[in-house]
């Protein structure tokens, strides 16, 4: 039993050791990576445009489905529907 408990415990503090040495060398690649200013502005535009598409949708989404059916209940709360 003590033989299996050394093992296991090795096995676990080499995949310890080899998960800890691959996060370094993640973490350097990262820190390498800074991008030029190009990228930079490529990636707020990007970013722009999508919000702006998202924003173009939910203000569609709100007039078209969400306002007529809220006007709808509400006059048909006030028994004021045609």
């Amino acid at each position: 039993m003590n033989k299996i408990n050394s093992k296991i415990t090795v096995k676990a503090l080499a995949a310890h050791e080899a998960a800890r040495e691959k996060a370094l060398a993640i973490k350097a690649i990262m820190a390498d990576k800074r991008g030029s200013v190009s990228e930079h502005a490529i990636v707020i535009i990007i970013g722009v445009v999508l919000g702006g598409l998202l924003l173009v949708g939910l203000i569609a989404l709100m007039n078209n489905v969400i306002m007529p059916s809220t006007e709808s209940q509400v006059t048909s709360m006030f028994g004021m529907a045609p």
